[in-house]
């Protein structure tokens, strides 16, 4: 039996009848079953797939349907053979990283280490974990201070200016746009979405700021102050969000 076509016409009622599917019993799927999580996985997941597409134009949440996806490619499911089930799972799980949605590539790791063991994929459990605290972003905010403390012309306005207001609200707005304005790229215009992820991405890349931002200061004896605590972190911040716009157009979150 052939999978009816789906189009951008009829892809919410589409997606409706694949949601149906996967959501009931799924131990064995077969025959047109089978086949339309196939289909679904291709053009969801795959680089080009059209359903990707459909997923931003009519802003349905592609995240939650990829963890539903997920749980089609368990080891319970004996219609899919365990290699190929694998390396789907692990496509799944980059791509719930690309779109920021920590929680649940989670969720999809736990189904894939059941088809791992620490003998064979220990590097890829090592991966996944790094994963999670994005180390495009630490590099890039490494790349950030590069620029800044091989400066010294920089370092002498960024002293200049640190007093004043007028210089780091602005500032601080301005590493927060680039942050919301990269999660955006990825998850589309679902605002609570958005605000969350950015919101984590923001947290991980102050803590990556302000922790490299001590170790050079306690690495040079310099002093604690507000220049290392706050305006060198947020400029470095800000460098690191402009470095990841020609970073290969990669999400910030992507695996290395």
């Amino acid at each position: 039996m052939s999978v009816p076509p789906t189009t951008d016409e009829n892809f919410p009622a589409r997606r409706d009848e694949f949601l149906k599917l996967i959501e009931t019993e799924f131990a064995a799927p077969q025959g047109a079953d089978k086949e339309l999580v196939q289909t679904w996985y291709e053009k969801t997941v795959e680089p080009g797939g059209e359903y990707y597409r459909y997923y931003r134009v009519f802003g349905n949440d592609i995240d939650h349907d990829l963890v539903k996806m997920a749980k089609c490619f368990a080891k319970s499911s004996t219609g899919f053979k365990e290699n190929s089930s694998k390396y789907r799972l692990r496509q799944i799980w980059r791509l719930l990283m690309q779109h920021y949605a920590v929680w649940d590539a989670w969720h999809v790791a736990r189904i894939l280490r059941k088809y791992e063991s620490v003998r064979t994929d220990l590097a890829w459990w090592l991966m996944r974990g790094a994963a999670y605290f994005f180390p495009r972003l630490w590099l890039a905010v490494t790349a950030g201070y590069v620029v800044i403390l091989g400066s010294s012309d920089l370092q002498g306005y960024l002293q200049a200016a640190a007093p004043s207001p007028w210089f780091r609200v602005p500032l601080v707005l301005l590493a927060v746009f680039l942050g919301m304005a990269d999660v955006q790229r990825r998850v589309g215009r679902r605002f609570r979405t958005m605000l969350l992820r950015s919101f984590h991405l923001l947290a991980i890349g102050g803590v990556a700021a302000v922790a490299i931002g001590i170790f050079t200061a306690w690495a040079g004896g310099c002093a604690i102050d507000e220049q290392v605590w706050l305006v060198r972190p947020v400029t470095a911040l800000t460098l690191a969000f402009v470095v990841q716009l020609f970073w290969q157009d990669r999400s910030i979150a992507e695996p290395l």
